[in-house]
């Protein structure tokens, strides 16, 4: 059977939002974000799907969520915003008023749009705080731009008119973050897309616990126990070296970022060094630490083994029990006050072939580290 007639439908406005329909006749959404934004926000499917069109959207939205925003506050203050500059385009004289057959002294001013000048539409951010930066022509006033993020909320931002330079503070998710600009004057208006990928990516942080980062200390221990705190890395991204040397004797406790390594020295200076990587880069950091193996030298005559001792031969061999010394030219001998040479000394032993003279003879030994000096 054929249809008698056919009757269209259409949603009834509620009073709440009758400045919709005044908004969605007027050509100035065309070119007013403010109004373009409140019709995305009332459904940004049907917007879409209506190729940006408020008349037709209005014709076929649901009855529901139209009664849904009459009770949405946030949506009607917006509502009201773009109704007033609605209202304020009206009152104002157009351009074409001000340059007329009828006011020829005007006539030859230019009506020019504005623009959007992004050094990269697309960018990669290591840090989550980011600056948006963007230039623009043909705008003087703040309130003709603005910044929103991919929800549609505004974002604030700064606009310095001498270099018509705009910039926007933004902490960024994870991920890829999108971004909208928009500028508009009397004549037209423009938009510029942005995306900045945010890697949440960061380097390690490297923090000695008790030693002077790319400094020196001394110790007189023999070993230390080296710690340290290491964040954003794991232990096979961790390395210490020793004088040059890796080390592999260490441990990472990733749950307090805490290592640990106990480390023999070599008297002297000695350089310590960790590294840690991560898929973002690398870092370390140095250390030096001086073993200062500084021993308390000490002598004690094995033969003779007392102070005046006699003796019934000229010829003798002293012995000298050492401790704490590192090699022959430490040591100095002298017999009667001259000096003799020839000694040895071997096992912490020094020994002293000597020929004595009738009556009292008296032998010293003087030995000096690189700590004190001593004699016996």
């Amino acid at each position: 059977m054929q249809p008698i007639r056919k009757f269209n439908v259409s949603p009834s406005l509620p009073q709440l939002l009758e400045p919709l329909r005044k908004l969605a006749y007027n050509l100035h959404f065309d070119w007013n974000v403010e109004t373009k934004d409140l019709f995305r926000r009332l459904d940004p499917d049907l917007w879409e799907s209506s190729h940006h069109n408020p008349v037709l959207m209005l014709g076929t939205i649901s009855q529901g969520r139209l009664l849904e925003v009459a009770e949405d506050e946030g949506f009607l203050a917006q509502m009201d915003r773009a109704a007033r500059q609605l209202e304020d385009y009206l009152q104002e004289r157009s351009w074409y008023q001000n340059n007329n057959i009828n006011n020829i002294n005007n006539y030859t001013t230019p009506c020019n749009k504005p623009t959007i000048n992004v050094a990269q539409n697309s960018v990669i951010s290591n840090t989550e705080n980011f600056t948006i930066s963007f230039t623009t022509t043909n705008i003087s006033d703040k309130s003709t731009i603005m910044v929103k993020d991919a929800t549609g909320l505004t974002v604030p931002y700064n606009f310095n008119a001498p270099t018509n330079t705009v910039s926007s503070g933004v902490v960024l998710k994870p991920g890829v973050n999108r971004f909208t600009l928009y500028v508009q004057n009397e004549c037209g208006s423009a938009s510029q897309n942005i995306e900045i990928n945010f890697s949440d990516c960061r380097l390690p942080v490297i923090n000695f616990s008790g030693l002077f980062q790319d400094g020196s200390s001394t110790t007189r221990q023999s070993t230390i126990n080296l710690s340290a705190i290491i964040q954003n890395v794991e232990a096979s991204g961790i390395m210490v070296y020793v004088n040059g040397f890796p080390r592999s004797q260490f441990t990472y406790n990733a749950l307090n970022d805490a290592l640990l390594s106990t480390i023999s020295l070599n008297p002297g200076i000695n350089t310590i060094k960790i590294e840690a990587s991560n898929p973002c880069g690398q870092t370390y950091v140095s250390s030096e630490v001086v073993y200062d193996n500084c021993i308390t030298p000490a002598l004690a005559m094995v033969s003779p083994s007392t102070n005046g001792t006699s003796v019934s031969t000229a010829a003798q061999t002293i012995t000298v029990s050492t401790s704490g010394f590192n090699g022959k030219n430490e040591f100095s001998v002298l017999l009667n006050g001259q000096n003799v040479s020839a000694f040895t000394w071997s096992n912490n032993t020094l020994t002293v072939p000597v020929t004595l003279v009738a009556g009292m003879n008296t032998i010293t030994v003087n030995g000096t580290n690189r700590c004190v000096k001593t004699f016996s």
